[in-house]
């Protein structure tokens, strides 16, 4: 069909935002009924205070000012002194001219990384006995969390490296050759699986704590395996799921295949909502548990009808769009407020839109032929109203499964440039350090150096301190290795979307 050619099309060459702009110029696409043919049509928004937010400033390139390096920075001093033929003849035996030096200017420079060689002396006391015997003391060296003939920071570099940068092996093989050092990518790779056991222990602490989020979202991803039964390439998966605020650790599993098997082995024990798309492996999860809730994703949802529009825009779409486009707004103006604010706003305002929305869904429904795609689109929320309007009932259950989503894409990039695993050890050793670097990415530390004092510590660390070493914990010891400025950009575009969208959702001051 055409509409499947112009999605494929809008795939691999198109804009992949889901953006719906309601336009007060197509009167004729809005339900008056339903949406409201007043100016406040669609917006869905009666708080007075969306008016008094500023407008977005335009980002220039003009009037940025001198840049500012960090105070962190080592620097180095570079004095450019005068020639004597520079200096006038009348100054220079003048006693009073004063010479100094004067800061005119800074200036980044790069030293490439270095890699040196530590040798270990271990002192050694020896005595020989009358007896004939002689005994031997020595030091003992720090316990290392593997036998490898490298240390803590070459490792933490390598997993940085591999699962924080997504650089395949051969590209580390190449890069440290550079540096004076060849490392071949096997032995890495046999380093990186010795690591991945080593910490086992505290990726394991990690997912215990997860599963005892009040909301846990989980969502899946293929990728391919090379070793596999029959031989040849097969198609496993990598399981994300992510705690909540109080439970903060973005954590991903392994599973040969697509089977309940592997989310019944890593979400035994958990009770609470659990927030995914529709497919069929958590649903029944949910079914055999009680103490599970299943929550539906709206952005799922949203994209259904979203790409009916983008193909063959309609009275239908567009109305659908629009109730989604009110629910959003309302998250958007709660996205600041507590747990019992948002869930008191969303009582008020979305409960009655919801409840509007499903009556709708309904008469649709019964109207649109049994192999339409619009019906299609309907039938997937309302089989599932209760896990869609779950959501309403607590403040903390988000609207959507994104954020689950955003931690897979960032698995989805390293899968991008290294393709395949091995085999099933190749799987399990990428579910344990993205465990580790996406969590550290959550809270915006600096992987290197939370990896390196987490193999340092860890062989002389006991199961009682673990605690210590997880990434919200340790950022607080260590606020050094924080990237704000990450956590600065990631707050300054936050805060322009909400202006943009505080903009559109105020009412125009003046018809055309």
């Amino acid at each position: 069909m055409q509409s499947d050619v112009d999605l494929l099309k809008r795939t691999l060459y198109g804009r992949r935002r889901e953006r719906f702009v309601d336009d007060s110029q197509q009167g004729l696409l809005f339900d008056s009924t339903i949406v409201g043919a007043d100016d406040d049509s669609g917006s869905g928004d009666d708080d007075e205070s969306d008016d008094d937010e500023p407008s977005p400033e335009r980002r220039t390139s003009k009037g940025r000012g001198r840049r500012l390096f960090p105070e962190l920075l080592p620097r180095k001093t570079v004095r450019h002194e005068l020639d004597e033929h520079e200096v006038p003849e009348e100054l220079r035996s003048d006693p009073a001219a004063r010479r100094f030096f004067k800061k005119t200017s800074e200036q980044l420079e790069f030293t490439p990384a270095s890699i040196h060689v530590i040798e270990h002396y271990q002192e050694v006391i020896v005595r020989d006995e009358a007896s004939g015997e002689t005994t031997i003391v020595s030091a003992t060296k720090p316990p290392q969390l593997i036998d490898a003939y490298a240390g803590p920071g070459f490792w933490a570099h390598l997993t940085a490296s591999r699962f924080a940068d997504h650089l395949p092996y051969y590209r580390q093989e190449d890069i440290l050759a550079r540096h004076g050092c060849r490392i071949g990518r096997g032995t890495q790779q046999r380093w990186l699986f010795a690591l991945a056991l080593a910490v086992a222990p505290l990726v394991e602490l990690m997912r215990r704590l997860a599963l005892q989020s009040e909301v846990l979202g989980c969502d899946e991803t293929p990728v391919k395996m090379l070793a596999g039964e029959p031989p040849g390439c097969t198609k496993t998966y990598l399981w994300s799921t992510v705690g909540d605020n109080a439970h903060p650790y973005d954590c991903f599993h392994f599973t040969p295949d697509r089977s309940r098997d592997g989310p019944d082995e890593f979400l035994a024990g958990f009770q609470g909502y659990l927030q995914s798309d529709a497919y069929t492996c958590y649903e029944r999860i949910a079914a055999a548990d009680d103490r599970i809730v299943p929550v539906g994703c709206w952005a799922h949802a949203r994209r259904k009808f979203e790409e009916i529009h983008f193909s063959a825009p309609s009275v239908r779409t567009h109305t659908a769009l629009g109730y989604f486009q009110r629910l959003y707004d309302i998250e958007d103006r709660a996205r600041d407020s507590s747990v019992s604010q948002r869930g008191a706003l969303r009582q008020r305002d979305a409960k009655p839109i919801v409840t509007e929305l499903h009556q709708w869904l309904l008469e649709q429904h019964e109207r649109e032929l049994p192999k339409s795609k619009l019906r299609a689109a309907i039938a997937y929320m309302t089989n599932r109203w209760q896990s869609f309007a779950c959501y309403l009932d607590h403040g903390a259950i988000p609207i959507d499964n994104n954020r689950t989503e955003a931690a897979l894409k960032y698995a989805v990039l390293g899968r991008k440039a290294w393709l395949f695993f091995g085999n099933s050890q190749g799987g399990e050793t990428p579910a344990t350090f993205f465990t580790l670097t996406k969590s550290c990415n959550r809270h915006h530390v600096d992987p290197f150096a939370y990896l390196r004092d987490v193999y340092t510590r860890l062989p002389t660390t006991p199961a009682s301190d673990l605690p210590s070493l997880l990434p919200d914990r340790w950022i607080d010891e260590h606020p050094q290795h924080r990237l704000q400025e990450r956590a600065d950009e990631a707050r300054q575009r936050a805060d322009r979307k909400r202006a943009r969208r505080a903009q559109r959702r105020a009412p125009a001051a003046t018809p055309r």
